[in-house]
């Protein structure tokens, strides 16, 4: 096989959001040259009640999932997507259940370029890509049409269909996001000439990057709207482990002497809300919710139901 020569152009390719797209190219045999590429795209959806999808989560990882997590009826919204979309859309459902239960600190989810087909060995001509030329030597200059060109060749597909289609499959995994998705590409690219003059470029290296804003109520930092708080979201799981817990240190307890256990534990742990059973509302559900009961959280209060589901739970547990 003859030997390739390889022309030392590497091109890096990186997003910025909310921001005009600007690119720089000053490269020759022997100068490493970078593109800087900026991108706004920008889905904004018109997502369920937070708190309802908030409820609907507690439900499930208290009770497990109650005849299925979807919002549709018969076959999953995820069947109808391409293969691309599909592999976006299992990357950012792994993404989303990971900060719904409390460990993932961030909501800018880097989806993988094999989603896309992409791998390192890949090697795309000017044709493969709809284009005269990839790189003009002699110039040292891109073709100006090209980050269109990879866009179309490399990365196309609906990403408003795949946001639709995790709600429909797994809205409450997503209680934790209100508001806008930012998406686009970050790799680098290697361009090279083969001993018979074909130009080509390989993807080296890279991600694809979805940006998902978080709630106010769930965020770490108030400024970064991609921050997410994991005492709280994680506040669910951490509920669920105390209540079970509780049941086991009871196991070898009469049945009487479980139930007033029982009720000693729940009362020791939380205190009566009045402001909310005055108020008759709060800035979440938690006070007519047992997680607040079992969160381990001084700070947070229950009325008459949180203190009735408590004491239900663990007896259906028991």
């Amino acid at each position: 096989m003859k030997r390739k020569r390889v022309i030392a152009v590497l091109l890096s390719l990186m997003i910025a959001v909310f921001m005009g797209p600007t690119s720089v190219w000053a490269a020759d045999d022997e100068t490493v040259s970078e593109i800087k590429v900026t991108e706004n795209e920008k889905i904004t959806l018109d997502t369920p009640d937070n708190d309802e999808l908030y409820e609907q989560y507690l439900e499930k990882v208290f009770y497990g999932d109650k005849g299925g997590q979807s919002l549709r009826k018969g076959r999953p919204a995820y069947d109808s997507l391409s293969e691309v979309e599909k592999g976006v859309y299992d990357s950012l459902k792994a993404g989303a259940k990971n900060i719904a239960d409390g460990y993932g600190d961030s909501a800018e989810i880097q989806v993988p370029l094999t989603a896309f087909g992409i791998q390192s060995s890949n090697e795309y001509t000017a044709e493969d890509l709809g284009l005269e030329y990839i790189y003009d030597f002699d110039n040292s200059a891109a073709n100006p049409g090209l980050q269109n060109a990879i866009k179309s060749k490399l990365f196309s597909f609906d990403m408003s269909k795949v946001i639709y289609a995790l709600y429909a499959d797994c809205p409450y995994e997503f209680y934790w996001q209100r508001g806008s998705f930012s998406h686009g590409p970050s790799y680098s690219i290697g361009i090279g000439k083969k001993n018979d003059g074909t130009v080509y470029l390989s993807i080296t290296k890279g991600y694809y990057k979805v940006s998902m804003t978080v709630d106010p109520k769930f965020r770490a930092d108030g400024g970064n709207q991609y921050s997410v708080d994991t005492a709280k979201t994680g506040a669910a799981l951490t509920a669920v482990s105390n209540a079970q817990t509780i049941v086991q240190n009871a196991g070898s307890m009469t049945d009487y002497n479980k139930l007033v256990y029982y009720k000693d534990q729940i009362c020791s742990r939380v205190e009566y809300d009045y402001d909310a059973a005055s108020s008759g509302s709060s800035s979440d559900g938690g006070p007519w919710a047992m997680i607040y009961v079992f969160d381990n959280d001084t700070n947070t209060k229950v009325v008459c139901e949180g203190y009735m589901e408590a004491f239900q739970y663990l007896c259906d547990n028991t």
